[in-house]
């Protein structure tokens, strides 16, 4: 997600328009996840928010996973019984 940037700037102001965009992304993925990651509002990069992306980054990542091997365990599903 964002956790590079974050570690790379901890401390440094956030440009507005780096926070509208990392905000834009933080908004589609909440919505195409069903999640609730806490937009930027912070005026700099703190070390709570990168916890919080990087915990979130692990909630999404282990999510991902698990669809993955749904789907694969239907396809060979499917296949075992054609």
């Amino acid at each position: 997600m964002f956790c590079h940037t974050c570690t790379k700037e901890l401390g440094q102001q956030i440009s507005i328009t780096k926070k509208s965009l990392i905000n834009i992304s933080i908004l589609e993925i909440n919505s195409r996840h069903r999640t609730e990651i806490e937009e930027i509002i912070e005026e700099t990069w703190k070390k709570k928010k990168l916890e919080m992306f990087k915990n979130w980054w692990r909630i999404l990542n282990t999510k991902l996973q698990q669809e993955r091997r749904k789907e694969d365990l239907e396809e060979v599903n499917i296949a075992v019984n054609q």
